[in-house]
């Protein structure tokens, strides 16, 4: 056991001192006691002269007592580590929820998984989080422009309200400043920016008949079947609405096929963006194919399972992405004038939207269905909106009377070309 030979206190309470040990050569230690995190700092003051650590010690000292006046943690951790943490705090929001947030989805938590891995590109993994500065991520839009291609504004954007978000949490656990805020780079988003691109009928044909055959050109078992399981994914967000992740969620349990060739679909509310339960009634024929050559049927089992099968949801995902990355390529050689790149699988419920619209369908019974708001459907789908009036007004004849009343009547439909 190492005993001390020399010691002596410094500031009040007895917390801090300067020693020297057996072992150390006569070279003076500071110690002290940090109650609040129920460790000790421990620092050569790099000294065999008692005068001048003393006077180190006593430097050590108030730069403590300042740090945890203000509020800062003593002992930092590194930003691996703050990533962690944070990760399975929104790991356990999606799994059992919280009383203080609601409950995240899948999908949710799986943006936080990929915006924090650009944050640890950014910042290095072993790096202190106290050592960083609020103003060093002034610098996170270049970082992000200069990859290849660059990311979207938007995208951008929506990865530094989650940064933000990260530094909240640390904030709420006091693993940071009370002023430790990012500051980021300010910019303007253009309008059009974040805006679907055209997404006709002419480009829906074009993908869906290449996804069609496209599993009698794979070169494996599991590929064809993968790509068939593509091929109704997209059919389903285009024919029910469903949003990407509800539709990578949708067990067999959720689904009721009727004697009459539909099918009932219930989404439960863990399922759903909003948290809340909706039901869609749609052709039954795309449940009945899948369950015809699908290797995974029981209650539980996803209906648009991948031949392997993982627990993963990231995984999922990614395989998810990667067939429709391949499926773009095909598309590409077979219609070059198809703007595939712009084209990603939420187009497909946002087709659902538009011909429904199109269709003459309320937007308050589209809203209901596909678990939006009537806001929504009536702010970024005024162009549609405007060529439904737009419709239904030219199908009406309107003739102003000499008594000065007003007759509506159907126009006759025009023969067409057959």
């Amino acid at each position: 056991m190492t005993y001390h030979t020399a010691k002596h206190p410094i500031g009040v309470g007895n917390l801090a001192f300067i020693y020297k040990t057996g072992l150390s050569g006569n070279v003076w230690y500071f110690r002290y006691w940090v109650n609040a995190e129920k460790k000790y700092v421990r620092v050569s003051l790099r000294t065999k002269d008692f005068t001048e650590a003393k006077l180190r010690g006593e430097k050590r000292y108030l730069e403590l007592i300042g740090k945890i006046h203000s509020g800062e943690k003593v002992f930092s951790i590194t930003t691996e580590e703050q990533v962690q943490r944070f990760l399975a705090y929104q790991e356990s929001r999606f799994k059992t929820g919280d009383a203080t947030y609601r409950q995240l989805s899948r999908s949710q938590y799986d943006k936080y998984q990929k915006v924090m891995r650009h944050y640890l590109r950014f910042i290095s993994p072993q790096t202190l989080i106290s050592s960083i500065k609020p103003s060093r991520f002034a610098e996170y839009l270049n970082f992000r422009r200069a990859e290849n291609p660059p990311p979207s504004f938007l995208t951008i954007k929506q990865e530094q309200t989650l940064i933000g978000s990260l530094f909240a949490w640390c904030r709420d656990e006091q693993l940071v400043l009370p002023t430790m805020i990012p500051r980021f780079a300010e910019f303007t988003i253009a309008p059009t920016e974040g805006k679907r691109p055209n997404f006709n009928e002419t480009t829906y044909n074009q993908i869906i008949t290449i996804s069609k055959n496209w599993h009698k050109h794979a070169e494996s078992k599991s590929d064809a079947y993968d790509r068939r399981i593509l091929h109704h994914s997209l059919l389903a967000m285009s024919w029910y609405g469903f949003r990407p992740g509800e539709m990578r969620q949708i067990e067999w349990r959720d689904v009721h096929l009727r004697d009459d060739g539909t099918a009932i679909v219930s989404l439960r509310p863990e399922v759903t963006k909003t948290k809340k339960a909706r039901t869609n009634i749609g052709r039954g024929d795309i449940f009945q194919r899948v369950q015809s050559f699908s290797r995974h049927t029981q209650e539980q089992d996803l209906v648009f399972s991948f031949y392997e099968t993982t627990s993963s949801v990231t995984n999922r995902t990614n395989s998810y992405n990667e067939c429709w990355r391949e499926l773009k390529k095909s598309v590409r050689s077979n219609y070059p004038a198809c703007p595939i790149d712009s084209v990603d699988p939420y187009h497909f419920r946002h087709f659902y939207i538009t011909v429904r619209l199109l269709a003459g369908d309320s937007p308050y019974d589209i809203a209901r269905l596909c678990g939006n708001s009537v806001t929504m459907i009536e702010k970024h789908y005024d162009q549609v909106r405007d060529e439904q009036i737009a419709k239904k007004l030219l199908s009406k004849k309107v003739t102003f009377n000499k008594d000065g009343t007003v007759t509506v009547t159907e126009k006759k439909q025009e023969g067409r070309d057959q």
